[in-house]
């Protein structure tokens, strides 16, 4: 009996130390979660990425088996001017596939745009969609991808439309081959197109919408002039920021949004100086690249919910809107995270010591104001437009309809007296 009597003393104790164990672990856990050094996410990204010089070349193989016939989406003379367009013709007609040209993106591309786009798509009996340009020409092929296979026009699925609720399942097959450093659209599922009968200019993606293959080719973009090499350039620092500071970011996404600043940080200003400077060509689609990741995993904040009502509304450009919202918003936001803005205040080049990290989060603003006066993108609305109390309204109202999302996803919550201040205060 006193030998029972030992070993279940012998259990108890062992059985206490366990328990014991499992609670100090699970304090360290709940202690860890609380400063936030783990957070539960998920990756899902199907994309088959091509990248580097010579990326291009393997257009062919890379659509191999996707269709048979394909529409080539693309803006109204860049793409045919310096021969993209005709080496894509060529490379699709090596594996026999048919290609047949749609010319007819522009900036800021138009739901008038996508809707001739799915006419042709039908009637000349295209299986797949290639959009071949910047963002807007890629945007455009998503959107034509969807309305081929599905009921409605592309205004039926952004907010407000009949189908806003609705995810559509499948699209034809979509393949993304960018000539600029912008957007992050070849690597993500989101698409924006201006409805032109509101100028509103929702963004939305599916997950039927992430391109099947994409090409990034940095020699593509070695024509790309220095004016539209700063604005898709501050579109990706943009996103970048964006992510990083989101509520949605995660360990990953802080990974690759940080590397992403630091590339652009590094190397826009010496491609807006040199377009044939292939390395800091390189090195701004790699940085577009993972900013595009970034925002399909963490999505944007603010600025952006801000900036495409903007465009919408008055045809602006997308990255000038960015610009011209930036500083502020890191004006009336930096208290929100202090960690994050001081780091993101290091990213943008701040350089000073000896600061509290409140102290250096307040610095983020003028980190950021210094880089944006390097690449001549210093800008305030009114540099862009001049807009009054009543448009600030309109605005504002416009930013929760369309991309309110975006909104939430602010690192602090925001209401709409706060967006019509951050446009007030960026007159």
């Amino acid at each position: 009996m006193e030998n029972i009597y030992i070993i279940s003393c012998k259990v108890v104790l062992y059985y206490i130390l366990l328990i014991e164990t499992f609670l100090f672990s699970l304090e360290i856990t709940i202690n860890i979660l609380k400063k936030g050094l783990i957070k539960l996410f998920t990756l899902s990204n199907p994309v088959k990425l091509f990248f580097g010089k010579g990326s291009f070349e393997k257009l062919g193989e890379a659509v191999d088996g996707l269709g048979t016939k394909a529409l080539i989406v693309t803006g109204k003379s860049s793409a045919r001017k310096h021969g993209f367009l005709q080496k894509a013709i060529e490379l699709l007609a090596e594996k026999d596939i048919e290609a047949v040209p749609f010319e007819k993106v522009t900036p800021n591309p138009l739901s008038t745009t996508v809707d001739e786009g799915v006419k042709v798509i039908k009637e000349k009996r295209c299986d797949l969609v290639i959009g071949l340009g910047g963002g807007s020409a890629m945007d455009t092929a998503k959107a034509i991808a969807i309305c081929a296979v599905n009921e409605g026009k592309i205004t039926d699925y952004q907010p407000g439309g009949k189908y806003a609720d609705k995810e559509p399942e499948e699209t034809l097959p979509i393949v993304a081959v960018t000539t600029t450093a912008g957007t992050g659209s070849e690597y993500n599922r989101y698409l924006v197109i201006t409805n032109v009968k509101t100028n509103e200019k929702p963004g939305i993606g599916y997950e039927s919408t992430y391109p099947t293959v994409s090409i990034v080719d940095p020699r593509l973009m070695l024509t790309v002039p220095s004016e539209i090499t700063a604005d898709t350039g501050v579109d990706v620092l943009f996103h970048a920021l964006e992510a990083y500071l989101s509520r949605e970011s995660n360990r990953y996404s802080d990974l690759i949004a940080k590397e992403a600043i630091k590339l652009t940080v590094e190397n826009l200003e010496a491609a807006i100086k040199d377009g044939k400077n292939i390395e800091a060509r390189t090195k701004m689609a790699w940085a577009n690249t993972l900013a595009g990741q970034a925002i399909d995993i963490a999505g944007t904040v603010a600025i952006h919910a801000a900036g495409h009502p903007l465009s919408g509304h008055y045809d602006l450009t997308h990255g000038k809107t960015l610009a011209a919202l930036g500083v502020t918003y890191l004006e009336q936001n930096y208290q929100a995270d202090p960690e994050k803005f001081a780091s993101l205040a290091k990213l943008l080049g701040y350089q000073g010591d000896n600061l509290s990290i409140e102290e250096l989060a307040s610095k983020s603003p003028e980190a950021l104001r210094n880089f944006l006066q390097k690449i001549n993108r210093n800008l305030r609305i009114n540099d862009l437009v001049k807009i009054n109390e009543e448009d600030i309204k309109k605005l504002a109202r416009d930013t929760f309809k369309t991309m309110q999302g975006a909104v939430l996803n602010n690192p602090r919550p925001l209401n709409t007296d706060d967006i019509e201040n951050l446009y007030r205060e960026s007159l």
